[in-house]
């Protein structure tokens, strides 16, 4: 196996461990390990390829009914409208 198999492998590890996780804490806990996720994201002192890690075990693992207040939804269908 080579170096980019074994990364990708570690990625989908931690995340799934942080999912399970992320159900089990209380929501203000849940925030606050997304908080820091994202803060490890941001940190230049860090691998890129290793913030990119955490940016997305942040954003995509996780409870996906708790909104972060600074999220756009991501789809809404409007409806009514003069369309015909």
């Amino acid at each position: 196996m080579n170096n980019q198999a074994d990364y990708n492998m570690v990625v989908r590890l931690l995340g799934g461990v942080y999912l399970a996780l992320a159900f089990a804490m209380p929501d203000e806990a849940h925030h606050l390990a997304h908080d820091i996720l994202m803060g490890f994201a941001d940190n230049p002192d860090i691998r890129p390829e290793d913030r990119r890690a955490y940016r997305l075990i942040a954003l995509t693992g996780g409870r996906q009914d708790i909104v972060q207040e600074n999220e756009q939804p991501r789809f809404a269908v409007i409806e009514g409208g003069d369309a015909a």
